[in-house]
């Protein structure tokens, strides 16, 4: 077990969080998931970078980052059981409790020396 730190990088433990899509992430309304139980105190990330992997072209995106404290301020918390509309009208269903921050709400990759 690796305490949930992929990276260790000016200072900050990173757990870098990657989706699978079948499309590109570039849309400010797509949504990153995180799984709750992964932060909690065990987990001794305090950053999070969100990528996404296109499974049709093979391309992993960075998508953006956030520290760990914004993380209850910038998401939205859904229970274990929730059912969640996609952006095409399909459905997905949550199968534990989790976090959903929309790309919007993250910060640039760029920022992550700042």
């Amino acid at each position: 077990f690796d305490g949930g730190v992929d990276i260790t990088y000016l200072g900050m433990n990173i757990d870098i969080k990657t989706m699978g899509r079948n499309v590109t992430a570039d849309k400010p309304w797509f949504v990153n998931n995180l799984n709750a139980s992964q932060t909690t105190d065990i987990y001794k990330a305090d950053t999070y970078i969100f990528c996404s992997y296109n499974k049709q072209t093979d391309v992993v995106e960075i998508v953006g980052w956030l520290p760990k404290q914004c993380l209850e301020l910038k998401s939205d918390y859904f229970e274990a059981g929730t059912d969640r509309e996609r952006d095409d009208g399909t459905y997905t269903h949550c199968r534990t409790n989790m976090f959903e921050i929309p790309n919007s709400d993250l910060l640039d990759i760029s920022y992550l020396k700042q």
